[in-house]
């Protein structure tokens, strides 16, 4: 029976598994007589529940937990974690105003129904069976817009609606194992259509945890250290305890990608560089020796984590003492034109040798390992969603590579692309630091994908 000891049992493994706390609880179960009554004043044909996001209300029959949960749970945590699922729930918003002007605000309880008619002179509203029943002609422009809105809101929940439907399965499976209950309550894909997006969750799972399918349906990422490092250790298994630090840096928002810095032993670093991850985990791994010459050169890909990120391991007074090492030979290009270090001292010659040689080393490292991605994603045997990745961790690694490249004497940092077609060139200013510089590089190879066959070795052949 779903009472409301399962509820707080189901909430309490979202918010330590998951990182998610429901915000909204309506749930309205009915009777076999109640669900047949129910579904012909609604219209509804063989369905065994509904979840109305307008209302954030879930109706269901009263026939199994697994049906309730699909609805009450499973579709709750997709409108109200997801970025589609809140945009859906925006768009019904301005729906329900719509519909509350077309009709005076007397939509209290049932639907509105629209019917056509040339031969109305003007929009009339009558009731019909608990419903509002309104007759409209040619010249009736919110009713028009209000259709065009309307058509559009089922359209985008239609494209997705593999996402939200397996998202619901997965969920409700999920929770059925975790909490141990019947097992005659297994759950599977409800639509057959479903079922390869609802085993594609599973196998994600049963890799890499739970956190991987929630994130690969698009649900917002807990900003809570803890769950972070969890979702780390299921992607790097026993290796993770092999590294010595890890920070996690950058945006916190719900819907961007995570981003961290590993700090591994010397001798595991080339293991530790050819791991992929996905899109929305941006690991870097650096052997401990790049990350203190590193932080001596001021090279914003360390220092950024050492100085706002969170420490997700490590030892922490051995990481604070890390910042005394900070600018210890300066400057370098990163500290000079990031804008973040504000103090400009004329660098010497030698200053100025030892910076260079410091960046095309690391120019000629990001391009190896761009390089190694990029074959791996044309081998005949690769799958589509490996190859995807790997084609990722290539731009990745290629807007490193470019971001390193530096015209000394305008202090520009440049993009290289062919015949300059794709790339801008960027000026790295007081308002437009490195990382700022790679994401750009990085989201303009992903929008124009060029990179792929040919261009893609001429473009190393440019850079080198």
């Amino acid at each position: 029976m779903f009472d409301k000891l399962l509820f707080n049992d189901i909430t309490d493994v979202l918010k330590s598994d998951l990182g998610l706390e429901l915000s909204t609880s309506d749930l309205r179960v009915y009777s076999y007589r109640e669900w047949d009554i129910f579904q012909k004043t609604r219209g509804y044909i063989n369905k065994y529940g509904v979840f109305k996001p307008r209302f954030m209300t879930a109706h269901v029959l009263d026939s199994s937990i697994s049906n309730i949960i699909h609805e009450h749970i499973g579709h709750r945590i997709f409108f109200e974690h997801s970025e589609l699922g809140l945009e859906l729930r925006r768009l019904e918003s301005e729906l329900a105003n719509l519909e509350d002007g077309i009709v005076s605000g007397n939509l209290k309880s049932g639907s509105l129904q629209l019917v056509y008619s040339p031969l109305v002179k003007q929009r009339t509203i009558q009731n019909k069976n608990d419903n509002i029943l309104v007759t409209y002609n040619d010249d009736d422009l919110v009713i028009k817009n209000y259709l065009a809105m309307s058509q559009g809101v089922k359209v985008l929940s239609n494209k997705h609606i593999d996402t939200i439907e397996s998202f619901a399965d997965w969920i409700t499976d999920f929770l059925l194992r975790r909490l141990q209950l019947d097992k005659t309550n297994k759950v599977y894909a409800n639509n057959p259509m479903h079922s390869e997006k609802f085993d594609r969750l599973l196998k994600l799972e049963s890799i890499f945890g739970p956190l991987s399918s929630i994130y690969d349906c698009g649900i917002r990422k807990s900003s809570n250290p803890e769950i972070m490092v969890s979702l780390l250790k299921e992607h790097l298994k026993d290796d993770y305890n092999s590294i010595k630090y890890i920070f996690q840096y950058g945006s916190d928002r719900p819907f961007s990608d995570r981003d961290f810095l590993a700090v591994v032993k010397n001798k595991d670093a080339d293991k530790f560089n050819r791991k992929v991850f996905p899109n929305y985990l941006d690991v870097s791994f650096s052997s401990e020796k790049d990350f203190i010459q590193g932080l001596r050169y001021n090279d914003l890909h360390y220092t950024i984590p050492l100085h706002s990120g969170k420490i997700l391991k490590g030892d922490i007074d051995k990481i604070s003492n890390y910042k005394d090492l900070i600018g210890r030979i300066d400057p370098t290009f990163d500290g000079l034109y990031s804008g973040i270090f504000k103090d400009y001292i004329t660098p010497s010659e030698k200053d100025l040798s030892l910076c260079r040689k410091y960046f095309v080393d690391r120019k000629q490292l990001a391009l190896k390992y761009s390089y190694d991605f990029f074959m791996q994603s044309q081998l005949p045997n690769t799958d589509i969603t490996s190859s995807a990745k790997c084609v990722y961790n290539a731009l990745t690694n290629l807007s490193y590579a470019i971001s390193y490249n530096y015209d000394i004497e305008s202090s520009k940092t440049l993009s290289f692309c062919k015949d300059q077609k794709y790339f801008d060139a960027i000026v790295a200013d007081e308002s437009s630091d490195l990382s700022r510089c790679r994401k750009l590089i990085k989201n303009i190879c992903v929008q124009n994908y060029i990179p792929i066959t040919h261009e893609y070795v001429c473009l190393f052949n440019k850079i080198l």
